[in-house]
């Protein structure tokens, strides 16, 4: 198949994995790796295939790759702080809400707290159009302000041992959609995992 494609490579000495030469270079240079203390133990959150049971390649993901319209949801988190006052996030991803642990707000951005239908709603300043009818700014603060705070969580099915349900800085929250409070579940996708761990 190689030869009638007109792939030209050199086939008396292919680049093959499963040939022992390859397998005891990738071998030693885990060993030289591992000598040099190079190697660690940790966790990345990777795509998974349910049907076969193992992780996914970036380039196996982009085989079947499509735009699709998923739902997103505005999300309110009671502020432990506040009285009537509630944190208003946004996510793409609803079905994670059962493991959220945090929330992410930009530290450059501005955040505001709005009187909004009875209840103090505290959201980026750039994205208060997502705000259905009337309301009144009470208070204007920059994002790094937040860092730390802490909320109500939305379930307590499993007791936490660390800390959890407090708000993190993070420069991927974008002003372009949302609220600029994003919803965050480590177990769910790589930025959420690297602001789980700082």
């Amino acid at each position: 198949m190689t030869r009638l494609m007109a792939y030209w490579i050199d086939l008396d000495n292919p680049y093959i994995t499963l040939d022992n030469n390859y397998i005891e270079s990738v071998w030693w240079i885990l060993n030289d790796f591992f000598k040099r203390d190079l190697i660690y133990k940790a966790h990345k959150i990777v795509p998974y295939c349910p049907s076969c049971g193992t992780p996914l390649s970036s380039h196996e993901v982009a085989q079947g790759y499509r735009d699709v319209e998923d739902p997103s949801v505005y999300v309110k988190f009671k502020a432990l702080d506040e009285e009537n006052t509630y944190y208003l996030a946004w996510t793409t991803t609803p079905w994670t809400l059962i493991s959220n642990v945090a929330l992410a707000v930009d530290p450059e951005e501005s955040y505001v707290k709005v009187l909004h239908n009875g209840a103090y709603l505290i959201l980026a300043k750039a994205r208060l159009d997502v705000l259905d009818g009337e309301y009144e700014i009470v208070a204007e603060f920059p994002g790094n302000s937040l860092e730390r705070r802490q909320y109500e969580p939305l379930f307590t099915f499993v007791p936490v041992d660390k800390p959890a349900w407090f708000i993190g800085l993070a420069d991927y929250v974008t002003m372009s959609d949302g609220t600029g409070v994003v919803h965050t579940a480590p177990a769910f996708g790589a930025d959420d995992y690297s602001l789980g761990v700082k």
